[in-house]
């Protein structure tokens, strides 16, 4: 077996066309404008919990947060993991003297209200 057995053929050489084209135009594909930007984020009870201590004081622990929701603090933490993970929340510095900010506006249709952002 040779080298240009396992090679694509470029175009113009002899044996056709190459296969190095259709890799590019799969990858080089316009992107979908129709797509939807705003798209709904589903939030637990413990989610909504946080996002609104967070926007109360960002400085809160989550040992406050855990106290004030009733739940226990694995809890807070998995639910903030996922809001980070959804990008809702973000902490800004160190674990000890950081804080928390909201990251994107939250719209409650139940409530009609709007999340602050910082």
């Amino acid at each position: 077996m040779r080298a240009s057995d396992l090679l694509p053929a470029l175009p113009g050489a002899a044996g056709g066309a190459t296969k190095i084209g259709t890799v590019n135009r799969d990858v080089n594909a316009p992107a979908n404008e129709n797509a939807t930007v705003n798209a709904t984020v589903k939030l637990t009870s413990t989610e909504q919990a946080i996002i609104k201590a967070v926007s109360k004081d960002g400085n809160i622990t989550t040992e406050t947060i855990a106290a004030q929701t009733g739940k226990d603090i694995v809890t807070i933490k998995r639910a903030i993991k996922s809001l980070r993970g959804k990008g809702i929340v973000e902490r800004i510095g160190s674990d000890k003297s950081g804080h928390w900010i909201v990251s994107k506006k939250i719209h409650n249709f139940k409530t009609q209200e709007l999340i602050k952002i910082f």
